[in-house]
Order: C-alpha cells, then sequence, then structure tokens
C-alpha cells in the first residue's frame, strides 16, 4: 500500500491572519482571546454611548460644543477601531512574526508533521495537535491553545484534498471540527 504524504505550500497573506484571529475568537482559543473579547465589548459601549452623548448635547444645546464634538470624535474611533479590530489585529500578528510573511511549505505522512518557514524548520508528531479544525477553506492545526498550524486547501500541492480530512482524523486520533460544532462531531 502507498503511503500517504501531504505536501501543503502557501504565502501567507493578510486574510489568513484575520481569519485566524477569527478562529480564535469563534473557538476560544488564542492568546488573548478573553481580553480581546472585553475590550472588542468596552469599543463598542463606549462608542455606542458617546455617539448617544453627542447627539443628546446637539440636541440639547442646538449646536456641539467642544464636549459634543470630543464625544463625537470618541465614539466615531471607537466603532472604527471595534469594526476593523481583527484586520488590527492580524497586522500585529504578521508583524510580530516576520517569519509568517514568509512562503511555508508543510509536509505531512505517516511519520508526522514537518513544517518550514523561513528557512526554519519545525517537527511535530501527531500527538502534538490538540484540535483541527476545517474553516473557509483551510485546516487549521492548534499545537496548543495559542500556537496553531494552517493549511489552506489552496496549498495543497502534493496529495488528495478530499482524503485528508480522514487521513488527518485518523492519524491524530481526533475529529475535524467546523467552528459551529457545538458537539465537536467529525466532519
Amino acid at each position: 500500500m502507498e503511503e500517504k504524504r501531504y505536501r501543503i505550500v502557501f504565502e501567507p497573506e493578510l486574510k489568513d491572519y484575520e481569519d485566524v484571529v477569527a478562529l480564535h475568537a469563534k473557538v476560544g482559543k488564542g492568546a488573548s482571546v478573553k481580553v480581546s473579547k472585553g475590550l472588542n465589548l468596552v469599543l463598542l459601549v463606549v462608542g455606542i454611548l458617546m455617539l448617544l452623548d453627542a447627539a443628546v448635547m446637539f440636541w440639547l444645546e442646538g449646536g456641539l460644543s467642544g464636549y459634543g464634538i470630543l464625544a463625537l470624535v470618541v465614539g466615531v474611533f471607537a466603532l472604527v477601531f471595534f469594526a476593523f479590530r481583527r484586520r488590527i489585529t492580524a497586522l500585529q500578528m504578521r508583524k510580530t512574526n516576520p517569519k509568517f510573511k514568509k512562503r511555508q511549505e508543510t509536509v505531512i505522512d505517516a511519520s508526522g508533521l514537518c513544517t518550514t518557514a523561513d528557512q526554519a524548520e519545525s517537527r511535530y508528531s501527531f500527538g502534538a495537535v490538540e484540535s483541527i479544525y476545517f474553516w473557509r477553506d483551510c485546516y487549521y492545526l492548534y499545537l496548543d491553545k495559542s500556537l496553531v498550524l494552517p493549511l489552506p486547501v489552496r496549498g495543497f500541492l502534493e496529495g488528495d484534498p478530499s482524503e485528508f480530512t480522514a487521513f488527518l482524523s485518523e492519524q491524530c486520533g481526533l475529529p475535524v471540527q467546523t467552528p459551529s460544532d457545538k458537539n465537536h462531531k467529525e466532519r
């Protein structure tokens, strides 16, 4: 029987980072998920309250005073920051992890995973994988609560992507989940 081997090669785009940030939020993983959930709520509430305050000040005073303008600016800033929070986080991730700007290559076979980025090689056994998600045409292998290895379908150069789910699930002993899986059902 022929040994299955998968080779995934891709250059990360900003959208890939945005998807990782969104997935972290959906599944409750990532280094700053709890902090960012609280901060996001604060930004939304502050933005709405400041805009309401500016509207009330405008209505009561018949125009915008210095405080009303300040409330309007702060409210708009908070809501814009809230709206673009994933993109901002993705830009920070990309900036702080320069090796992830480079071409990434991952080879997966019966012996495990070998990933190369910026000439640095990392090897992982299947036992190192804590959970697997498939979302937005990409497999995400969590190696711990914050380290995730994205494997986009667009990057498959070797191996049949349609057989990858079964292979990965069998090798890792874990189901391949989607973020909406409440009961961690297999895909």
